[in-house]
């Protein structure tokens, strides 16, 4: 018994090409814009929207800065920072004790008039002044602008000033949380993966093409060979469901197709494998009557 071997055989004027499906062209357009949505959509929140509200928080948690260290005679002086880095990282060391202070500031302003209330206000008075300090430094490294061109005042007691009246006419922002930004970053660049993917994918599938000659019924495969009938020994079809299905040949090459992206490549297999390929799915040797 001879050997079979898929043929190299130079395509005819009478042979046909696949053209790609369109619903799957479509899908992909579909997929293509909600990917570039994503890429534009988390580039604007994270240069623009999400740092502008971070801004805005920082200006906000300024103006209570000072206005806590106005509190305390002299302390709104030194309220300018030359170095803002590194009096950050000195903070931030004692954070957790901050929210304590904060707790412990609340109740004693609860207390109103009560007696030793206000010593227990002025007791606090300096951690909570370095507490409002710290959220002020933080919101600013959130929008990397911890930076002494945003932490220097000339004339603190001014820029209250012109910061109280600011925020009289508008309501306190939204804090930014730390994975704020972040995140609009990673949701660009998943945006901008997933259209390069697609994109590539789409030049890919554009490239492929099968033909067919209906005379000889001969199929031509994207690598440059070709299958006629003689050559199928079966379909597997087990994967028929999700548009692939392998033609089983005498020569052991046995490609795997896509029949859902090309058209109409379904109807040009069921052809080549011949009677009892119906294309209902599963698996079975050409011509037994099996589907």
């Amino acid at each position: 018994m001879s050997r079979c071997t898929i043929a190299l055989m130079p395509i005819s004027d009478t042979t046909v090409f696949t053209t790609i499906n369109r619903k799957w062209l479509m899908k992909m357009g579909v997929a293509a814009v909600v990917a570039l949505v994503l890429f534009v959509w988390g580039y604007i929140d994270a240069t623009s929207v999400y740092p502008e509200q971070g801004i805005k928080d920082a200006s906000y948690k300024q103006k209570e800065y000072l206005r806590m260290a106005k509190l305390s005679p002299g302390r709104l002086a030194a309220t300018s920072i030359a170095e803002p880095q590194a009096r950050f990282e000195k903070l931030k060391a004692t954070e957790a004790e901050f929210e304590k202070v904060k707790g412990a500031a609340a109740a004693a302003e609860a207390k109103g008039n009560a007696p030793g209330a206000e010593a227990e206000r002025i007791t606090l008075l300096p951690k909570v002044i370095e507490a409002a300090e710290f959220d002020w430094l933080a919101a600013l490294n959130l929008v990397g602008r911890l930076d002494p061109q945003y932490t220097t005042m000339a004339n603190p007691a001014k820029t209250f000033d012109d910061l109280d009246a600011l925020w009289k006419k508008s309501d306190p922002p939204k804090a930014l949380a730390a994975y704020d930004i972040p995140l609009q970053w990673g949701i660009t660049g998943a945006g901008l993966l997933w259209f390069v993917y697609l994109a590539v994918l789409f030049i890919k599938v554009k490239r492929t093409r099968y033909g067919w000659d209906d005379a000889d019924k001969r199929l031509h495969l994207p690598d440059g060979s070709e299958i006629t009938p003689g050559d199928v020994v079966e379909l597997d079809k087990r994967r028929w469901d999700k548009f692939y299905v392998t033609l089983v040949t005498k020569s052991g090459k046995n490609p795997e197709l896509d029949l859902y992206r090309y058209d109409p490549l379904a109807d040009w297999v069921l052809e080549l494998a011949g009677p009892g390929e119906d294309g209902d799915g599963g698996s079975g040797k050409k011509g037994d009557g099996k589907a």
